[in-house]
């Protein structure tokens, strides 16, 4: 949350914000806005397990390997 004032905060856990030591929350938890704040929302990153990824493609390159090995085994 961005306050007109240039300040900055971010949720806690019950719902305040906190900016510079003070907090602007009502009794109830619930967020004080002012007319001009703006609410910043950062877009949710997509993450790439790449360990998974690695161990898929050597799992598919090692049965390729195998199944070659058997075809030349075999002729």
């Amino acid at each position: 949350m961005l306050k007109v004032n240039g300040s900055a905060g971010q949720p806690r856990k019950g719902g305040f914000f906190l900016f510079s030591g003070a907090t602007y929350a009502t009794r109830d938890g619930k967020p004080l806005l002012e007319p001009g704040d703006s609410i910043v929302v950062p877009e949710k990153l997509d993450r790439i397990a790449w360990l998974r990824e690695i161990k898929d493609i050597t799992q598919i390159l090692f049965n390729v390997t195998v199944a070659a090995g058997v075809v030349i085994a075999l002729f």
